[in-house]
């Protein structure tokens, strides 16, 4: 991993050099890996509504004890001079934890939800495993028949992979010349269903 004057890193894994921008928000880190924006929130807790915008609360359209459906405007917010509904994002019964009037900003909480079923809700928790990178700078990428096959068949639904390191594997890890005559058979039918679909366009 390097980083760049612009802040960005630069970091290799199996074979292929990626771009990676980052950007700490009151919600969590926002990246940015080869132009796709994800959103890693510090925090998730669905019993928890919190403001994704910096504004002023202008009212709550849910009385507060009453009950409101997952996808239910519940308050409505002013920023940048627009008025907008926030939702909720799971049923239960709702709790303000602002008066309106009050100035927000990203991350706030402004309510509570006692959810229907807590059980049905999954919620962040920290990772306390282990996370094993496969492959190295000397040898990038995945090792056995199997789990080359199949890095191959996520190569073909659009993940991007070192396609010549994984034929070459591909080929030195087959038990046999049939083994490796089904693979193959496979794979350039795999592959030639994706193409006919983009076949005259």
């Amino acid at each position: 991993v390097r980083q760049q004057p612009d802040g960005s890193l630069i970091a290799e894994f199996g074979g292929t050099t990626h771009t990676i921008y980052a950007l700490e928000e009151p919600l969590g880190l926002r990246m940015v890996l080869d132009g796709v924006t994800v959103l890693l929130p510090t925090v998730y807790d669905p019993s928890e509504l919190r403001t994704d915008v910096t504004g002023k609360i202008v009212r709550y359209l849910q009385e507060d004890g009453t009950e409101i459906q997952a996808g239910q405007p519940y308050v409505e917010v002013e920023a940048m001079k627009m008025i907008m509904p926030l939702k909720a994002t799971e049923s239960g019964t709702v709790a303000h934890r602002l008066s309106p009037g009050s100035i927000i900003t990203a991350g706030d909480l402004l309510a509570n939800v006692q959810l229907k079923d807590p059980s049905k809700v999954k919620k962040i928790t920290p990772f306390k495993g282990a996370l094993e990178l496969v492959g190295s700078d000397d040898e990038p990428g995945v090792t056995g028949f199997q789990a080359v096959l199949k890095t191959m068949n996520m190569v073909l639904d659009g993940y991007d992979y070192e396609v010549e390191f994984l034929a070459q594997n591909l080929v030195t890890s087959a038990q046999d010349g049939k083994e490796l005559l089904d693979a193959a058979t496979a794979l350039v039918t795999k592959y030639l269903a994706v193409e006919e679909q983009f076949a005259g366009k």
